[in-house]
């Protein structure tokens, strides 16, 4: 699997980019404003969305992609969540107001958007590649994703404060690759970070001490107004582990 970030930030301004997360040419886990890194050709390449939540971070540009890949696509695009998730989406953002239903347009027996949802552990298989919906602590129904190819896992957090069985899945891996997980504000905003379902460096910390193999770690989901006092404490709690801080651009293979 090929991993090429687009966006992986928290918020937007001085080049700060929301998730969006690329894998091979295909499909897309998150949906945020890096998907403007983009072209045409690119967007009409996306078969498949997998969403961590609802939140607007994570799936800001989903109707500008839909709209673009429908003009260039006749195939529905397919978008994978959590139940709780689709109903949302459905209710608050194609509902006809904000967004039309693209569950009928072009037409009915023709739409530009099909729902597939996922249920909390079910592996949804593309190929040699599995998409497995895991564990996720935040104010609205969310999940993260595990992330097979044939060799190796990268488990991705998605946005989530402390998740016991997330971290127990992750300790489970005997062949994991990377953990992308979120730190959104810097230490001493913990009271902010645990009532937003969001982490600091030092609540990561613990989890990452009880992980007994190294492991590449990548930071995501800075938000812009503490993303340079992250950097600086970020590496005190690396202990054994390999530390990055991920940015639009990267690209991770697996």
């Amino acid at each position: 699997m090929r991993m090429d970030v687009l966006g992986c930030d928290g918020g937007i301004g001085d080049g700060h980019c929301s998730m969006a997360l690329r894998i091979d040419d295909d499909v897309l886990v998150d949906a945020g404003t890096g998907l403007a890194r983009l072209t045409s050709d690119e967007i009409a390449r996306i078969d498949h969305v997998f969403l961590t939540h609802s939140h607007m971070d994570h799936m800001a540009l989903l109707p500008l992609l839909i709209d673009t890949r429908m003009k260039l696509r006749k195939a529905p695009l397919t978008l994978h969540g959590i139940p709780e998730t689709d109903e949302i989406i459905r209710s608050h953002i194609f509902n006809g107001c904000i967004w039309p239903d693209a569950t009928k347009i072009p037409s009915p027996d023709a739409p530009a958007l099909r729902y597939a949802p996922v249920a909390m552990g079910e592996r949804m298989v593309l190929g040699d590649r599995a998409f497995t919906p895991v564990p996720a602590v935040h104010t609205v129904p969310a999940v993260g994703y595990r992330l097979d190819s044939p060799e190796a896992t990268v488990m991705f957090s998605g946005d989530s404060a402390v998740c016991e069985p997330f971290w127990e899945q992750v300790a489970d891996i005997p062949n994991l690759h990377g953990l992308i997980v979120e730190v959104s504000y810097r230490n001493g905003r913990e009271e902010l970070a645990h009532a937003a379902g969001h982490l600091c460096p030092s609540m990561l910390a613990p989890k990452l001490a009880a992980l007994r193999k190294p492991v590449d770690v990548y930071i995501a989901h800075r938000k812009p107004i503490d993303a340079e006092q992250i950097v600086r404490e970020v590496p005190a709690i690396a202990g054994i582990h390999r530390m990055h801080i991920l940015k639009a651009g990267d690209v991770l293979n697996w």
